[in-house]
């Protein structure tokens, strides 16, 4: 029998509250060597992992820490000791382009900013984003591979990139579209 799940996040601070992900979570096992796992909703994209650290890794900074809107679906074989085999298949909206601070403020002297994925938005250039994934766990360690086919939207997208890289803008093969 699968398993049914409608979760959602809240962050209360002390200036407001905030909805940062609702989701339609559904888990099952048929048969009992293969793992199905299907997401719909407003959450962290498929690839995301679980935070080992205090702090995000790098990667995830750039990829997976804000939510998006998205229609995601897993499935992994259990192969028995311990090891999963498995890939997954995603649909999502586009989300905006951002920068992140590398280090835990953004408001330290020197601090590194990344380009990132920011926060899914409503904005009227959204585009379709298709992602796979395959993954291989065994004993604790994970490898995962992962890829993303879209294109960036003109609001919050390549207008963001050529802002922040005006110096590469007329640099050759690089941001020549107009």
């Amino acid at each position: 029998m699968p398993e049914l799940a409608v979760n959602s996040v809240l962050e209360f601070t002390q200036r407001n509250a905030t909805i940062t992900a609702v989701w339609l979570d559904v888990r099952g096992r048929r048969p009992a060597w293969l793992v199905h796992h299907l997401e719909a909703g407003y959450h962290t994209p498929f690839i995301a992992i679980d935070r080992r650290t205090e702090r995000y890794p790098l990667v995830a900074t750039i990829y997976w820490r804000e939510p998006e809107v998205h229609l995601a679906y897993e499935c992994a074989l259990d192969l028995g000791s311990q090891t999963l085999a498995g890939g997954g298949l995603s649909f999502a909206m586009m989300r905006p382009i951002g920068r992140a601070a590398v280090q835990e403020s953004s408001s330290q002297t020197s601090t590194i900013a990344v380009v990132t994925y920011d926060r899914a938005a409503a904005f009227s250039t959204r585009a379709p984003v298709l992602g796979a994934k395959a993954q291989l766990a065994s004993h604790g360690a994970e490898l995962a591979l992962f890829g993303f086919l879209g294109r960036l939207g003109s609001e919050r997208g390549t207008d963001t990139l050529r802002s922040n890289f005006s110096e590469l803008h007329d640099s050759p093969g690089i941001c020549q579209h107009r």
